[in-house]
């Protein structure tokens, strides 16, 4: 069960928010691994990095696997096990959020451009490591390593 804030600064509410209402349900009730694993992203990648770069607002977090799939995610989405954000700063620019975060010491496990629109964070799995990978994405299912020099890499 959920509690109401999963940490400081992120509420369930906007943790398991859909568009898709047929999906709430199963996203009020995930297995128990789904929350406790919810709550240790929350606490240990996404307060620091919001601590780095000002408040988030979150465009997409925990996804049932039944809303995951029907929005196309990735089969092996973090999003699935409580892991991750598509998330856009509030009070500084989209690129020096991502950059703050990427040249700091938070530990997550992707942090993804996607589209010029949102940064997705993800945390690692349970019981992996960080691999602190940095992709950009601009074409469905064309990740690309980040180079921050690409004439894509810019705010929309």
């Amino acid at each position: 069960m959920w509690p109401q804030k999963i940490s400081e600064h992120l509420s369930k509410r906007e943790f398991i928010a859909t568009q898709h209402r047929q999906f709430l349900g199963l996203q009020e009730n995930p297995p128990n691994n789904i929350v406790v694993q919810a709550i240790e992203f929350a606490q240990t990648v996404f307060e620091p990095a919001r601590a780095l770069v000002g408040p988030l607002a979150i465009s997409s977090g925990y996804r049932c696997p039944e809303l995951n799939e029907e929005i196309g995610g990735s089969k092996t989405s973090a999003h699935k096990d409580g892991c991750a954000v598509d998330c856009y700063p509030l009070t500084v620019g989209l690129k020096e959020a991502y950059l703050t975060i990427a040249q700091s010491d938070v530990p997550f496990d992707q942090l993804i451009w996607e589209y010029s629109r949102w940064i997705h964070m993800g945390g690692p799995k349970p019981g992996m490591a960080p691999r602190r990978q940095l992709l950009m994405i601009f074409e469905i299912g064309h990740y690309l390593v980040f180079n921050e020099n690409d004439p894509r890499f810019i705010e929309i």
